[in-house]
């Protein structure tokens, strides 16, 4: 039909119409065309999937397949390159759309000839493509057309499985079990595996090959598969088995390895066991949680040395907060300040190192301490407090003479202290000299009162001084009421 489609295009009166007819006079009598009696350009071909029917109008000026002139000369003055390069190439071609389709589908069979394909048979549901519609009777005939039932019918017709005796000896064989005693000749194992299956009067053995069907394989590969199940159960004990001792063997071995390390209380040492029990196919022993937890036991103490290191060039007071944390820290790993060294599983250097830090905390607190009193000393007007803390003050140098941070008293608090001390000093002296003014006299007889001249000049004096200390107050209001 091709072929004459493209000779009928080289006649010079060639038109839609003669071509039918000459399609009509040589394969009219073909079963597989028919025309259509009551439109006569349309005709009907016998495809293996059923009749389809076909219109021959227009077919030679679409087997042309030819550019409108005015096309090509309007394409043909683009002024982009690629445009007339494209129109230049398509107006060169001088192959029908017949010729061009024949060459691909010669290019598409030579590729298939050179393969081994397998083909996939597409159904669709409906004819919109749309999801979640079905229509079964679409569905029958595609299934009709494309020949599925018709294979699946040859095939339940005869005997779709078909093993050589070696073949099928060798897979069913385990039906029996592995102690069976076989003959040499495998067409009687086969016999004998038919037989043991209940299948021998369905299935046939042929001289080279044992036929049979669908269901007659279901039930042998029934038999075979409780078979290997058995197997597989037998070989898994088998092989648990053996794992479980594997992984004995290891633990025992590893074990006093894990121990060792925890006696010799150095982090190398913990990872190294650590890593070795990562090797192992299963952990599961007291030991390796042992080891995990000594190895945060190690890391803790580790850190809180470290800790410790660096706050020893750190002044004592200014580093009070972070040994009061290094403490709690070191308390919840098990140590205490009192800890003696040779205390057993504990780091002989870590409590060297606390027992260090908790003298410089204790030098820490009477530093503070110090300080502390002598601004409230000055601030209380205490001559007693603010002597004691300047003794204390001097103990204090005594002891932090040649370090590097040596204990010494705010200058501004020093300062105050003795201004308060020159200012206590004064403040007795002329208590004293209130005092011996109200004694002065000797002793009075009933009804005389003493010389008030020198006591009211003290009192003045008193006033205008500005007594701090407590009992200096009380001292002046007392001698008020005398003089008054």
């Amino acid at each position: 039909l091709l072929d004459m489609i493209d000779e009928e295009i080289r006649m010079p009166r060639g038109s839609d119409k003669t071509y039918m007819q000459k399609i009509v006079q040589k394969h009219g009598k073909k079963k597989i065309f028919t025309q259509n009696r009551k439109v006569k350009m349309n005709f009907m071909i016998a495809h293996f999937a059923g009749e389809v029917s076909y219109s021959s109008e227009g077919f030679l000026f679409k087997n042309k397949d030819k550019l409108t002139e005015d096309l090509v000369a309007l394409l043909g003055k683009s002024s982009h390159p690629l445009l007339r390069e494209i129109i230049v190439g398509a107006e060169g071609s001088k192959d029908t759309l017949g010729k061009k389709f024949k060459k691909q589908l010669m290019t598409l069979m030579k590729t298939l000839n050179q393969t081994q394909p397998h083909y996939i048979r597409c159904i669709k549901p409906n004819p919109t493509k749309s999801p979640s519609s079905f229509y079964g009777e679409m569905v029958l005939l595609q299934l009709q057309y494309s020949g599925v039932f018709e294979a699946v019918k040859i095939r339940k017709s005869g005997f779709p499985f078909r093993h050589t005796h070696g073949n099928f000896y060798r897979r069913y064989a385990c039906a029996l079990g592995r102690e069976y005693k076989w003959p040499e000749d495998e067409r009687k194992s086969c016999e004998i595996l038919l037989k043991h299956m209940k299948q021998r009067e369905t299935a046939e053995i042929g001289r080279t090959r044992v036929l049979y069907r669908a269901n007659e394989h279901r039930t042998m590969e029934l038999y075979r598969n409780l078979a290997i199940e058995h197997t597989c159960l037998f070989l898994q004990r088998i092989y648990r088995g053996h794992m479980a001792r594997k992984r004995k063997n290891e633990l025992l071995k590893a074990r006093p390895k894990l121990v060792q390390a925890m006696k010799t209380r150095t982090l190398k040492s913990i990872h190294e066991a650590l890593e070795l029990s990562d090797k192992l196919m299963y952990s599961q022993i007291l030991e390796v949680s042992q080891v995990k937890a000594y190895k945060v036991i190690l890391e803790e103490e580790s850190r809180i040395m470290d800790g410790l290191v660096s706050l020893e060039d750190k002044d004592p007071e200014k580093a009070a907060e972070d040994y009061k944390r290094l403490f709690q820290a070191s308390a919840s790993i098990g140590y205490t300040l009192e800890m003696k060294e040779g205390t057993n599983d504990k780091d002989d250097v870590l409590i060297q190192w606390l027992q260090k830090g908790d003298e410089r905390m204790k030098d820490a607190v009477e530093r503070k301490k110090t300080r502390m009193m002598l601004q409230a000393g000055t601030r209380k007007v205490d001559k007693l407090m603010i002597n004691t803390a300047f003794k204390m003050a001097e103990h204090l140098l005594e002891l932090s003479k040649g370090e590097k941070y040596e204990f010494h008293l705010d200058k501004d608090d020093v300062k105050a202290a003795n201004d308060m001390i020159a200012h206590i000093d004064k403040e007795e002296a002329l208590l004293k000299s209130m005092c011996e003014a109200m004694t002065s006299g000797g002793y009075l007889k009933r009804g005389e009162k003493p010389d008030s001249e020198m006591l009211t000049k003290l009192c003045s004096e008193a006033d205008g001084f500005g007594l701090l200390t407590r009992y200096g107050v009380d001292f002046l209001d007392k001698c008020k009421r005398i003089r008054d």
